[in-house]
């Protein structure tokens, strides 16, 4: 399991000539030739469509980038470009940093969601990740250094690059994005009369998903065990096919800034290849942002009153127009109607929060708003644990320290407008609990966010903010029962989390003894998992011998009672949000499409079934792709609304394919059917 999922969500640069453009279309505004020490690049003529470029209400201003100089527009500039030195031959052909001049929502980052350098990428015997992904990591961090200049941007085989900041090539703003070039297409030595194709990835990946999934060692070695070596992007170009895929600045980021980094990457592509359109394909998140690009959310005018929609409605109506840019749509199991997933699992988040920083397992959102260090899977020296790190570290190895809270927010939840309420200082709250590391970007892991010393509400999770969906009512959380152990092969929590729980509420470390300390869950073992949607009034709990004045809620027979992990609930961080996955299930995409391919996975990932908890029984399959149920990623229905049947018939198509959602963009006969269905559109 670990190896799978590190290969599906992880994934030396030099001067080069000027890259190739072929005579541009749509010649619709202008751009200024730019020089950088990686060469000079002639950006052509730079497409304009009508958005809005007006600043943020003042009510919202702190929540957007400040405008660039000369102010916003709505356009883009090619800042400078980098080529793949000797370090990773067959690599992409170049990679381009593309500065948007749109308005753009402001996107926080964390620990966890900043750019690997290779210095920082995970390196041990049991998982040599560094080996494979380290160069491919270094690759993005320096050309998005192509702006910041930042002598903590490192270099392979180097450790010795100081910390970046908060604002730097590890973490660039949300104004930027790269455009990678597949290593024909650079050149174009491909066949410029027939359609380009822009991938777009995912959270927790990178441009490199589409071109080495199983990474590179440099020597055509990839990741032990990796069945695909090489990716869509060279299938593609052997096809004959200009191949190109976005690395966003934070891939949880702000969907509707995205969109408009897919808006503004188009039209490179269309200046590089004279092509009037470009296919894109985009695979679970990054279909969230193309949905919103296609769907023309600049038009919607159903925003709701509350605080998070009318700020989401800002974003919306900044996003340009698609203008019939766009050839054909393929989506790979894109969440259309959203994602509960961290919701459902205890583990999950357990997980993320005892796992390192820059380990593929940690790089996610969490739906809690604190824990209690009890779950921390760690007994130190007695038992020990190789991800007894992160958050986890030295937290919860005594019985004396097992009920200190772990704090990932300080938000208590919402006013009556929506917007949120906080409580306390984020550092202070842990340093209070005695924790390590006390720094905002250290425990800021809420999906929700928090509101910083500065008064400002940051989240490094914006996008996933943005893709809540509930999916209870069609898969209710089932009773497990006495069928407990015949679940545990496939359900993280029977089978880690609540075992482990229960083993440390038993044992006290100190001793070597057993105590009476419980569980407090219900026969079916549903309330631990239910309560992660409103952890407030459906509370986890435990009893204990122990005696915590700070977070004991009273005494319950033997022992004392305290709740396991707490948080302001599914549907408050929905609203939060914007409600943006409601908002997008009511409009559908542009008729102006030729094609639409909506291809979704029917098996579970390989290794263990992540959205379990909607299976009927233990050897039934999952509804969904093992990530995502299948009302929201076989969702061509919501997409089509609008159009005609005729065109429904003639125009779309979906289909289920035999892949889980980890392995759906990187299967090469899902790219062979792609390619197929792209085959048979008309020419350009």
């Amino acid at each position: 399991m670990l190896a799978s999922i590190a290969l599906s969500f992880l994934a030396a640069c030099g001067g080069g000539p000027t890259v190739p453009v072929r005579p541009p279309v749509a010649d619709t505004g202008t751009a200024t030739e730019t020089s950088t020490d990686t060469g000079t690049v002639d950006t052509g003529p730079v497409d304009v469509s009508p958005t809005d470029v007006s600043a943020p209400p003042r009510e919202f201003e702190d929540l957007f980038d400040v405008a660039p100089d000369g102010g916003w527009t709505d356009g883009y500039r090619v800042v400078g470009a980098t080529e793949p030195g000797p370090t990773l031959q067959g690599t992409w052909g170049r990679i381009e940093l593309l500065e948007g001049l749109q308005v753009f929502r402001t996107e926080g980052h964390n620990r966890r969601t900043a750019h690997l350098r290779w210095m920082d990428t995970w390196q041990d015997a049991l998982y040599p990740v560094q080996t494979y992904m380290g160069a491919l990591n270094q690759q993005i961090v320096d050309a998005f250094n192509l702006h910041y200049a930042s002598t903590c941007a490192g270099t392979v085989d180097s450790t010795d690059a100081p910390d970046c900041p908060a604002v730097g090539p590890t973490r660039p703003e949300a104004r930027f994005v790269l455009l990678h070039h597949g290593p024909r297409s650079a050149a174009l030595d491909c066949d410029t009369a027939r359609t380009p194709v822009l991938f777009v990835h995912g959270a927790m990946q990178d441009a490199n998903a589409w071109l080495f999934p199983g990474g590179t060692d440099g020597d055509g070695g990839t990741y032990p065990g990796t069945p695909v070596r090489t990716g869509f992007v060279q299938d593609f170009e052997a096809a004959g096919l200009c191949s190109y895929a976005l690395t966003f600045s934070n891939s949880h980021g702000d969907n509707f800034g995205q969109a408009t980094h897919l808006h503004n990457a188009i039209g490179r592509i269309r200046e590089l290849t004279g092509a009037p359109r470009v296919d894109v394909i985009a695979w679970s998140k990054g279909s969230v942002a193309a949905d919103l690009y296609l769907a023309d959310t600049a038009s919607w005018d159903d925003w709701g009153p509350k605080w998070g929609e009318r700020l989401a409605a800002e974003s919306a109506r900044r996003v340009p127009h698609v203008d019939g840019r766009v050839r054909a749509y393929v989506t790979l199991s894109g969440p259309h109607r959203g994602i509960d997933m961290n919701w459902r699992h205890p583990y999950n988040n357990l997980l993320i929060a005892s796992t390192p920083e820059n380990t593929a397992f940690g790089r996610g959102p969490m739906a809690w708003g604190s824990m209690m260090a009890a779950q921390c899977a760690t007994f130190a020296a007695m038992v020990p644990e190789l991800y007894a790190q992160g958050l986890c570290r030295r937290r919860g190895e005594v019985w004396t320290d097992f009920w200190s809270r772990i704090h990932l927010s300080n938000l208590t939840g919402l006013d009556e407008d929506g917007a949120p309420v906080s409580s306390g200082n984020l550092e202070s709250l842990n340093r209070g609990e005695g924790a390590l590391e006390t720094d905002f970007d250290a425990n800021n892991l809420a999906m929700w966010g928090s509101v910083g010393e500065d008064g400002v509400w940051t989240t490094a999770y914006l996008g996933q903010l943005q893709v809540i969906g509930d999916f209870r009512e069609a898969h209710p959380i089932p009773a497990r029962g006495q069928e407990a152990l015949a679940w545990s092969a496939v359900d993280t929590d029977e089978g880690v989390w609540r075992p482990w729980v229960v083993q440390k509420l038993a044992w006290v470390p100190a001793t070597g003894t057993f105590t009476p300390g419980t569980l407090l869950d219900d026969d079916g073992h549903t309330t631990c998992r239910a309560s992660a949607f409103d952890p407030a009034t459906t509370p986890c709990e435990a009893r204990h011998g122990w005696y915590d004045r700070d977070t004991e809620l009273g005494l319950d027979g033997s022992g004392w009672r305290y709740r396991l992990f707490d948080g302001i609930g599914l549907a408050a961080a929905r609203e939060l949000g914007g409600n943006v996955m409601e908002r997008l299930a009511a409009h559908g995409l542009t008729p102006q499409l030729d094609y639409l391919l909506v291809l979704h996975g029917t098996r579970a990932t390989t290794g263990a079934i992540a959205e379990h908890d909607g299976m009927a029984c233990p050897t039934c399959d999952p509804s969904g792709d093992g990530v995502l149920f299948e009302e929201s990623i076989a969702a061509r229905d919501q997409l089509v609304q609008g159009w005609s049947e005729r065109v429904v018939r003639d125009r779309s198509k979906e289909e289920g394919v035999a892949w889980g959602h980890t392995a759906i963009g990187l299967a090469p006969p899902v790219g062979t059917r792609i390619r197929a269905v792209l085959g048979d559109l008309p020419r350009p």
